[in-house]
């Protein structure tokens, strides 16, 4: 203010008021001063500048005492003497900046407690998050654990289901498919992903006329088994126990269809009735090869004793004797018995007896049980007892006589003597003539033979059997099948698929052999066995 004094002493001098006015205006502006005022010696004001009242923030803070005002007091001073005073109200605005500061640093108080708090809820936070991270990792390494012992268990019981030999399907309440194992998908042949949704009895159309039973029974919640049912599929016939188990359980409601298959049991117990009847005829047989024997025997000596007196010893004293009391001679009795063919009646009588002889004693040895002890024997003359056997196989319902198939032979001198039980080596080969026989037969083969060829293969130390036949021959599957337990072409009742099946079971497992076949559908078939030596 002793600066602004100095500046207006000339115009206060002059008693120019204008000139202090404006610039003391300016001043009070620039500076905050509330009030500038002039005054003379005797304390006459001159000149009074008055700033407006405050308004808004600024009153506000006037009225509580945050501006405070100081009275400042300077000479003014011409040539060295005091000639007036100038007086100004200072307004000190600095409060404004510490106004400000403060606001700043409550601000920054609030922004640093914030961000404190910030950062300690994020630590917090972070904290919790990881503990529920934790938390989370525990749940889902559970879960996971528990999924994966579902899968487990679910692939477990599957693996158990679809191990298993039955056909299982399980159904609703309407017949639809929900699940079905593998067996049923192989026997069916469709997939079971779209067997799902069918009716049971698109996919095994036996099941049709059962529809009703398996509603019954899951109203009633009753068990029901069907045995032996017969199942026709792509021609062959098989046999099937079906068994219905309803589901009980709430939600549901349904049933599990099982179906077994027992054609190999059915066609076993057919054979072990036809093994009981073979048994049967066999003890028959043998019974009455024995009986037949005993007048065979008598019949046989009677027409020896003839052949002697009759022929060899025809001069004998007893003859003549003989002759001379009928009446006769024993020229013209031999002239009439060379007359109506006597003697070669006897001869013939006596090989009649001898070949029936031959044949009773030959089904005896193959109707006698084995002991199971090998002995040596000549494959030729195996061959020959099964012939002799086989030409006593007729079936006079299918005018079959096995008497009309030719023989050929070929047979390899001086074999080697190859160790095997007798019995079962007739078995194979009578198995083999009297199908190939009947085959013949049944396609009625124009000239029906058999080539049946002998050799030895010196190399694999074997003695080779090769029984040929021109009859109709087999396809590519059933050659491939014709070793197979009850596996037949035959009708049903004819044959039980089992004749081969052994013959392949007694040269390869009990005789240590070879046994195969060759064969084209036209072109007959080839049976070859090979037996160690």
């Amino acid at each position: 203010m002793e600066r602004h004094a100095i500046v207006i002493e000339e115009d206060f001098w002059a008693l120019d008021a204008q000139g202090p006015l404006k610039y003391l205006t300016l001043v009070s502006q620039r500076e905050s001063f509330g009030s500038i005022s002039i005054y003379g010696l005797n304390g006459e004001e001159f000149l009074n500048i008055e700033e407006p009242e405050f308004t808004g923030f600024d009153r506000f803070l006037d009225n509580v005492g945050l501006i405070p005002e100081t009275i400042m007091q300077f000479d003014i001073v011409h040539d060295g003497e005091v000639i007036g005073y100038l007086t100004a109200a200072y307004r000190n605005k600095n409060i404004y900046i510490y106004f400000y500061a403060f606001i700043v640093f409550i601000l920054i108080y609030f922004v640093i407690i914030l961000f404190l708090k910030t950062v300690g809820d994020k630590h917090q936070l972070e904290h919790r998050v990881r503990e529920r991270t934790i938390e989370l990792e525990e749940e889902i390494e559970e879960r996971i654990k528990i999924e994966l012992e579902l899968k487990e268990a679910r692939n477990y019981i599957s693996n158990i289901i679809d191990s298993m030999p039955s056909i299982l399907i399980s159904v609703d309440s309407e017949g639809r498919i929900t699940q079905c194992n593998k067996t049923a998908e192989e026997m069916t042949g469709i997939d079971r992903k779209e067997s799902l949704g069918m009716f049971i009895d698109s996919l095994i159309p036996q099941m049709k006329l059962r529809m009703k039973y398996i509603r019954e029974n899951i109203e009633s919640g009753e068990i029901k088994q069907e045995q032996k049912v017969l199942i026709k599929e792509n021609g062959n016939i098989r046999y099937a126990d079906i068994t219905i188990y309803p589901l009980t359980e709430e939600g549901a409601k349904g049933a599990v269809i099982r179906l077994d298959d027992v054609t190999n049991k059915v066609r076993l117990e057919e054979m072990m009735i036809q093994s009981e009847k073979m048994l049967s005829v066999g003890g028959l047989a043998a019974g009455m090869a024995h009986e037949i024997n005993n007048p065979l025997g008598g019949m046989m000596q009677t027409a020896h004793v003839m052949e002697n007196r009759l022929g060899k010893s025809l001069d004998m004293p007893g003859n003549v004797k003989a002759a001379e009391e009928a009446g006769t001679t024993m020229e013209a009795i031999k002239a009439f018995m060379d007359s109506r063919g006597i003697p070669r009646m006897i001869n013939s009588i006596n090989e009649s007896g001898r070949r029936v002889a031959e044949i009773i004693e030959n089904m005896l040895s193959f109707s006698r049980k084995s002991d199971g002890q090998s002995t040596t024997r000549n494959v030729n003359e195996l061959i020959e007892k099964t012939l002799e056997l086989a030409y006593s196989d007729y079936d006079l319902k299918k005018q079959y006589d096995f008497k009309l198939v030719n023989i050929e032979r070929d047979f390899a001198e001086e074999l080697p003597m190859i160790p095997c039980q007798q019995g079962k080596i007739q078995q194979v080969l009578l198995n083999i003539l009297r199908n190939g026989a009947q085959a013949m037969q049944k396609a009625n083969t124009d000239n029906p033979t058999f080539r049946i060829k002998t050799y030895a293969d010196d190399r694999k130390k074997m003695v080779c059997m090769e029984i040929e036949d021109n009859g109709p021959g087999m396809d590519e599957n059933t050659r491939k099948r014709v070793f197979e337990p009850f596996f037949t072409t035959k009708e049903v009742g004819v044959g039980t698929g089992l004749g081969l099946s052994v013959s392949y079971f007694i040269i390869t497992e009990n005789h240590s052999g070879e046994m195969e076949v060759e064969s084209h559908p036209g072109e007959g078939a080839r049976f070859i066995i090979r037996l160690p030596y």
